[in-house]
């Protein structure tokens, strides 16, 4: 069989399975006689019966090699499956050893775990009496560094680097000079004061350094060692002093106040072993700063009119009232309701303390204004009358002038500006007032000058 027709069969077979049809042998056979008689409409019948008994041969032979090459290729594949299933088989054998062996290795990591632990326990128990040991040869060192009238030469106290590490070493050897004798040691607690205050002095200036470049984690490592120097109020101080720099921009205190405090909290929390201390500290200085320089210049300006004064007075002392209640809301300046009403009555003291006087003389004041312009209406000139009779018609209309309407319990007063103590008698105060307006200076002098 000639290569030619070998590769027309497989082209015809390759068609066939490409558009998915059907073996068709009648259109195979039209195909093969076209091709043997190359497309002539005259041929020969024997020569073309013999050329097919060929082709016939031909496709035997092909088929045969076919099925030689599909019984070896199905040997071959049924080789290959028997060996990947032995292939397989072997692996899973490896894995169930590799499962057991990583058993036997996690219950041998526990018990290096536990012998390891105990271990630490052991070396921590030498470990912290040899670092106490350690640390306590220090001190020695260096107190006798001081000790000797020699200038100090050790990195840690002359190297700037090292700063936080020379002020934790001080602040040990001053407590230690406090518990020495004075006549025996006094040069070396000089020498060690000196140096204490030297090294404060260089926290402090490196706390505010910090504070300005925004540096939170130099800022908390200061503080904590500064919290147990004698100056740590003045590093408090200077934190607190700086935070107001540019704080009060807006025209309402009140509110500049509540945003400093809740711009400041969470950043106290980050540097400062005491948080609500020092909150407690910024607020206090807010309250005897800004605000009551505020609220004494706003009252000074309008100490000249008694109702504006009354008036602000009121304004400034609610609004003052409103900011502790959004302080206690946020829990700030640890929510203590008590030091933040202290603070609110140390600014307010004065101010309260006259408020009585001040409210009587304004009520005075209006109600006999009122009465003079209602006699100037009337063209009337006041005239001075001694009273006398009709006590019955007085007691019932006093009578009817003390059964007054509640109104639910409103008193019409500024109760926020007056003490609990206090209310009922300021209360009495004002109703004598109208109560001499409106009724003796009034009805009563009416009554009398008609009879």
């Amino acid at each position: 069989m000639t290569s030619q027709y070998f590769s027309t069969y497989v082209e015809d077979l390759e068609q066939n399975f490409l558009l998915e049809e059907p073996f068709d042998a009648i259109d195979f056979v039209e195909r093969l006689a076209w091709r043997l008689t190359g497309g002539k409409d005259e041929f020969d019948v024997v020569d073309l019966k013999t050329k097919f008994e060929e082709e016939i041969g031909n496709l035997q032979m092909l088929s045969d090699q076919f099925q030689s090459k599909i019984a070896s290729m199905e040997q071959q594949c049924s080789n290959d499956k028997r060996e990947y299933l032995n292939i397989l088989h072997r692996l899973h054998e490896q894995n169930a050893d590799a499962m057991d062996k990583l058993k036997q290795l996690d219950s041998t990591m526990q018990t290096v775990s536990t012998k390891v632990v105990h271990l630490g326990d052991q070396l921590e128990s030498v470990h912290v009496p040899r670092a106490r040991a350690n640390e306590a040869l220090q001190l020695m060192r260096h107190f006798d560094e001081f000790l000797a009238d020699q200038p100090l030469s050790s990195d840690i106290f002359t190297d700037p680097d090292r700063l936080l590490e020379s002020a934790a070493m001080i602040q040990k050897l001053s407590s230690i000079a406090q518990e020495l004798a004075k006549g025996k040691y006094s040069n070396v607690q000089i020498r060690i004061a000196h140096k204490y205050d030297e090294i404060e002095r260089l926290m402090l200036e490196e706390f505010v350094r910090a504070h300005r470049q925004g540096n939170w984690r130099r800022m908390r490592e200061i503080a904590a060692i500064l919290a147990d120097f004698k100056g740590y109020s003045q590093c408090l101080d200077a934190f607190v002093e700086h935070m107001q720099i540019n704080a009060f921009r807006g025209d309402n205190v009140f509110d500049d106040i509540l945003s400093l405090c809740q711009k400041t909290q969470p950043m106290l929390r980050e540097i400062f072993p005491n948080p609500d201390q020092v909150m407690s500290k910024l607020v206090l200085n807010l309250f005897h700063g800004k605000l009551q320089e505020v609220i004494t210049a706003k009252l000074g300006d309008s100490e000249s009119d008694l109702e504006v004064y009354l008036t602000t007075i009121h304004d400034l002392y609610s609004r003052t009232q409103k900011l502790v209640s959004k302080f206690t809301a946020s829990r700030i300046a640890g929510a203590d309701p008590q030091f933040l009403e202290t603070l609110v009555r140390s600014v307010f003291g004065r101010y309260l303390e006259s408020y009585p006087a001040i409210e009587q003389q304004f009520l005075t004041e209006q109600c006999g204004g009122i009465l003079s312009r209602f006699y100037e209406l009337k063209n009337h000139q006041k005239k001075q009358i001694q009273s006398g009779g009709l006590q019955d018609l007085k007691r019932d209309i006093q009578a009817r002038l003390l059964n007054v309407e509640t109104y639910g319990g409103e008193t019409f007063l500024s109760e926020e500006l007056c003490d609990k103590d206090g209310a009922p008698k300021m209360t009495e105060m004002i109703f004598d007032i109208l109560l001499k307006f409106l009724y003796t200076e009034h009805v009563d002098y009416a009554i009398d000058l008609s009879l």
